[in-house]
């Protein structure tokens, strides 16, 4: 049993036990020693405490107790004293090569983040925050590009005023390094909140050191024009933002809610069509319900993912990492498995075979044989071509096709073959005998039905029917 603690760490709330609390003050006091002699250490230690808050929040999830393992990981992926030149806080000597390996295994590179760039903004820090994410090194580019498309008659203005919305700010030295995916630890955060000063004395030095240079007023005019455009946009677009926001968030959860409802039509349709169609599902129950469920997976896990972004964009409720990898995983095991189904499914079609058998037909005396086509189906505003009966399964037969022969032999017959598919020959020779095709004859008129029976309990195998008919040479068809 151990004591635990509330803290405030870098803003957030945090519960952590008392052997963690005293190995995370030692890291931070460690930290702070080391950055005591720069400008910046107070802005170098707060960013390194809520970059270490984020770090506990997206690990301890489902807990809520910050425990040793948890602050180890995060000092592991921040970096250790000893790596950027303080003292060690583990009592055991590390050795060099120790300190290699370490540093070899430490740095935290999240992926690029989409942020706005306050520190390099005309307007809003949209164009530069989109050149960083895209690795484009000069934003004037992406503003180039706004302007030629405003021009071309693009809504390009009111996407920009979008993205202006929906795109959060790059507030701390962790934000910036994300945005352009840099590695996130002490001496990264460190670098970037030293270049920050630097670029804020430039811009000192700038305004009030080189106003008596030839071009300097009216750069210094410029910059400051711009400037208080860009807040004035600022101001408009934050009161925007604000009276917007429970529309985005009524929009985020109508979003959700279409997507829920969409994803239980599709499985409520997907059972409600099996069970009274089951004689289209092939005979090997494992690979069709493989293929089922990989269905299932490939379609869900998007849904879940938008969801998931969903909630972060319009409701900022942040998911740990492993849910995004977790539906990746899910939605790769939905390829595997669909594949494995549709593959084994196909393979269930691959064999041929027919049945023949003769229709005897009595010869017509003294009228010409007629020849009817007999529509079974009778459409009632749609078009019908399956009809389940308690015993049978009637099925419209898409094309007849029926071929006339010479009789060598003076006599009228029907030959009539059936084809179908299965796994095997011996397979599809039965589909091919157990569906029934029931050509009549009734006085000099032949009819040809236009559908074919399946019998309960057998299966659709791609069934189709070929018939001949021989007809004496010198008789006459109708």
């Amino acid at each position: 049993m151990k004591q635990i603690l509330n803290i405030n760490l870098g803003g957030y709330p945090i519960t952590i036990d008392t052997d963690a609390y005293e190995h995370l003050s030692k890291y931070l006091d460690a930290i702070e020693q080391h950055f005591r002699e720069s400008d910046a250490a107070e802005e170098i230690l707060s960013d390194i405490e809520t970059r270490m808050a984020e770090l506990f929040k997206e690990n301890i999830h489902p807990r809520t107790i910050v425990t040793m393992p948890d602050v180890k990981s995060a000092v592991d992926i921040m970096g250790t004293p000893e790596m950027f030149g303080a003292e060690a806080i583990d009592d055991e000597p590390v050795s060099s090569g120790q300190k290699k390996q370490k540093k070899a295994a430490s740095g935290f590179k999240p992926g690029k983040r989409l942020f706005r760039d306050p520190d390099d903004k005309l307007l809003g820090g949209v164009s530069s925050g989109l050149a960083a994410y895209l690795g484009i090194s000069d934003p004037i580019w992406i503003r180039i590009l706004f302007v030629v498309l405003t021009l071309a008659g693009f809504a390009s203005i009111p996407i920009y005023m979008i993205l202006w919305i929906v795109m959060p700010v790059a507030k701390t030295s962790a934000d910036r390094l994300a945005m352009r995916g840099e590695p996130i630890n002490v001496e990264s955060i460190a670098s970037s909140v030293a270049e920050e000063l630097e670029n804020f004395s430039e811009k000192i030095n700038d305004q009030f050191g080189n106003k008596k240079k030839s071009g300097g007023r009216s750069k210094v005019k410029n910059t400051r024009w711009i400037a208080a455009l860009g807040g004035i946009f600022s101001t408009v677009i934050i009161g925007i933002s604000q009276a917007a926001r429970p529309i985005l968030k009524l929009l985020g959860g109508l979003l959700i809610l279409v997507l829920v409802v969409s994803w239980i039509s599709l499985v409520v349709s997907a059972i409600v069509g099996l069970t009274k169609a089951a004689f289209f599902l092939p005979s090997n129950t494992f690979a069709f319900s493989m293929g089922l469920g990989g269905l299932f997976l490939l379609v869900g896990a998007p849904i879940m993912g938008l969801i998931l972004s969903i909630l972060r964009v319009f409701f900022k409720r942040n998911h740990h990492v492993r849910w995004r990898w977790s539906l990746v995983g899910l939605w790769i095991l939905g390829l595997f498995s669909f594949s494995f189904g549709a593959a084994k499914i196909s393979n269930s079609y691959q064999a041929k075979s027919t049945y023949k058998q003769v229709v005897p037909i009595v010869a017509p005396q003294d009228k010409p044989l007629q020849v009817r086509y007999k529509k079974v189906f009778v459409a009632n505003n749609d078009a019908r071509s399956l009809l389940l009966q308690n015993d049978h399964i009637q099925f419209d037969v898409v094309s007849i096709r029926l071929n006339i022969e010479p009789a060598q032999d003076g006599r009228y017959r029907l030959v009539q073959v059936q084809k179908a598919r299965g796994l095997d020959g011996e397979d599809a020779t039965k589909g091919a005998k157990t569906f029934e095709y029931q050509p009549s004859f009734a006085g000099n008129t032949l009819l040809i039905p236009s559908d074919y029976f399946i019998p309960k309990g057998e299966r659709f195998r791609v069934q189709k029917v070929e018939l001949t008919l021989y007809v004496p040479v010198g008789e006459k068809l109708i």
